[in-house]
């Protein structure tokens, strides 16, 4: 059985970056971007992939990044690759954060970008920039997740479980902006619905999805 990788809280500097492409007629003109499942095998290669469109990617020959290291495990990626021949372009990390209780709930401001669901009902993304920059040593890192609130029940009996964006900058210098993919599985959630709260420099985002 394949273990799932829950790449923690702590978030280092060298998160998910994209790729620059050319949308005209070019080599990766072709090249598309999901939020995905990898899967490494017994020989630590990934060899198919399950998108949030539900589609299952196999990749032939397989292939191997410098952060899916530990075989046999699942783990959540921003794939891009082309059409047509599912060649594997890029594989991005996603952090997955399960929401948790915080000891103490920290806040810290987020540039937001967007918040959906997937359509395999999986899995919350949500795409934003962090502010970073270099710091002595490169000690500090900010830690990232998903903070429980409460757990509400609702007129009709029904239950919304409220959820924070817990983000601590540690420290870390805001030179500059890194964008940076979280994914907050469904199935580790008890209730109808699900509201999420975010914490940006342009104010509060609160989205509410319903997730049974």
């Amino acid at each position: 059985m394949r273990k799932l990788s829950f790449w923690a809280l702590l978030l280092a500097l060298c998160g998910c970056t994209v790729d620059a492409y050319d949308k005209g007629e070019g080599g990766l003109s072709l090249m598309t971007a999901e939020m995905a499942d990898a899967y490494t095998g017994s020989d630590g290669y990934v060899s198919e992939a399950l998108t949030d469109n539900g589609e299952r990617l196999h990749f032939d020959p397989p292939f191997r990044t410098n952060w899916m290291t530990k075989a046999d495990t699942t783990y959540r990626t921003v794939l891009y690759y082309n059409i047509g021949d599912n060649k594997p372009i890029s594989a991005g990390r996603v952090l997955m954060a399960v929401p948790r209780r915080a000891k103490e709930l920290k806040t810290d401001p987020v540039r937001f970008e967007s918040l959906w669901m997937a359509r395999t009902g999986q899995y919350l993304n949500a795409g934003i920039y962090l502010m970073t920059g270099a710091t002595p040593g490169d000690s500090a890192r900010q830690v990232l997740g998903a903070a429980i609130d409460t757990l509400m029940e609702n007129a009709d009996h029904s239950h919304t479980l409220h959820v924070v964006l817990y983000h601590d900058q540690a420290g870390v210098p805001e030179y500059y902006s890194q964008r940076t993919f979280v994914s907050i599985p469904i199935d580790s959630i008890q209730a109808d619905s699900l509201t999420l709260r975010i914490n940006t420099y342009s104010g509060e985002v609160i989205r509410s999805f319903p997730i049974k």
